[in-house]
């Protein structure tokens, strides 16, 4: 296993935790772990030297699924470059 504490990612590299899958069925149940979407928001752990300004660790994020899996327990995380960041998801108000 992978010790969270000594991974940092290098040069543009973000290291981003999933959300868990939730989705809403008709009836208005949520069902989880649904294999048939891959979750792409999470919430960034760390990030590189050269990652973008604007991604700051604990931004919840909208990326593309075109990354690295990392297998750290039971936590599911991803690996990524920073441009592979869509949009930074703002809480709403």
């Amino acid at each position: 296993m992978i010790d969270l504490a000594k991974l940092r990612p290098i040069d543009d590299k973000v290291l981003v935790q999933l959300d868990p899958q939730r989705f809403k069925s008709d009836g208005g149940l949520y069902i989880l772990d649904n294999p048939l979407r891959p979750v792409n928001t999470g919430k960034v752990l760390a990030k590189g030297p050269r990652a973008d300004w604007a991604i700051k660790e604990g931004s919840h994020v909208f990326f593309d699924v075109t990354c690295i899996a990392i297998d750290a327990e039971s936590d599911a995380l991803r690996l990524l470059p920073s441009n592979g960041i869509l949009a930074i998801l703002e809480p709403c108000s």
